[in-house]
């Protein structure tokens, strides 16, 4: 794995919701094993495809009748970003493509989070920039603003760039209710962000760390089915749809 052991920001909703999740799919990937581990709710390998044809690394000749849609309407949602923010693409000075960076923690100088960007966009002399995440699956991710793994690639984007603004796109194409939004970080926002991703660490790397489970942070938990806390909260959700006996 190429972040190693590092949280990844993909997960930091979950880890801020629920740290002591991280220990638990750590256990659940190295010792319980299980084949489907990797398993989506859609169909990983579709996905992929869409996210290398979106970036370029596949041309678009390669998809078929029913992608076509897909990729034209996140291209259409870009636009409308660029439009909204003042900006046309002849203003896009660099493109970056999937690239990984590090959040250290300013006291220590220890790596404590990674992310991996899907697109950045760099313009205005390279101080400013547009990261882009793309979300090829069927079900909705958090609203930009709200989004933590927004948060926190923006967050490793400006500790590694240095960049002065940092706009972040949530782009959904197979989504219908509210397919795209964007947050705009300032600086002083985006050392927040830098904090706020080395207090998640902090929490979820404390072996003691508790077990908290609900809707956001079990979602894509890989190590839910063995939390003995979800399965209690599950139990207990259904005893209170269960008849009364007694009536």
């Amino acid at each position: 794995m190429e972040r190693g052991e590092l949280p990844s920001a993909s997960r930091a909703l979950q880890y801020d919701l629920c740290p002591g999740s991280y220990w638990l799919e750590w256990y659940v990937r190295n010792v319980i094993k299980p084949k489907d581990i990797d398993d989506d709710d859609y169909d990983s390998t579709e996905g992929t495809f869409l996210h290398n044809v979106r970036m370029g690394f596949i041309p678009e000749t390669e998809l078929q009748f029913h992608q076509r849609w897909v990729i034209d309407r996140s291209k259409r949602f870009t636009e409308e970003v660029l439009f909204n923010l003042g900006l046309r693409w002849k203003n896009i000075e660099e493109t970056l493509h999937e690239k990984r960076f590090w959040i250290h923690d300013t006291n220590t100088l220890k790596p404590v989070f990674s992310g991996r960007f899907d697109t950045l966009y760099l313009y205005n002399g390279g101080t400013m920039g547009i990261y882009e995440e793309y979300k090829m699956g069927w079900k909705g991710a958090t609203f930009a603003p709200l989004n933590r793994q927004i948060l926190v690639n923006v967050s490793a984007i400006y500790q590694n760039l240095r960049l002065r603004r940092i706009t972040g796109i949530l782009n959904q194409p197979r989504v219908f209710d509210a397919p795209v939004s964007y947050v705009v970080y300032e600086e002083n926002t985006l050392r927040k962000g830098v904090k706020k991703a080395v207090d998640i660490h902090r929490r979820c790397m404390n072996p003691h760390a508790p077990r908290i489970p609900g809707g956001s942070q079990c979602k894509f938990c890989l190590g839910k089915r063995y939390c003995p806390e979800a399965n209690a909260l599950i139990d207990n959700v259904i005893q209170q749809f269960q008849p009364n006996e007694n009536r």
